[in-house]
């Protein structure tokens, strides 16, 4: 199991695009249930329709986006990676209202 680097942000939307579709996602529930409000379906939206992907600053293979596109207009910030184990998925590790 390894996490997947993408230098090509905009293949990697793509790949995001597949994988949420294909429903291979894992989101760290236990950990953002319990420190944040975020519900499922703002993560994806997040995923699907949020702003350009960006390299995370702090972890090589870590990526975030924000969302508005919520019911009550929250700003959402999804950090996720990209994991290959028998085939890619995504892990969210957090989502948070900024």
């Amino acid at each position: 199991m390894y996490r997947v680097i993408y230098k090509d942000l905009g293949k990697l939307r793509e790949i995001v695009t597949k994988l949420v579709y294909e429903n291979r996602l894992v989101v760290q529930e236990r950990h953002i249930r319990s420190l944040h409000e975020v519900k499922g379906f703002e993560i994806i939206y997040a995923l699907l329709y949020g702003t350009p992907i960006k390299p995370d600053k702090e972890v090589e293979g870590r990526y975030v986006t924000w969302s508005k596109f919520t019911k009550e207009k929250k700003l959402i910030r999804v950090i996720f990676e990209i994991i290959n184990s028998d085939g890619e998925y995504i892990n969210v590790v957090s989502a948070f209202e900024e």
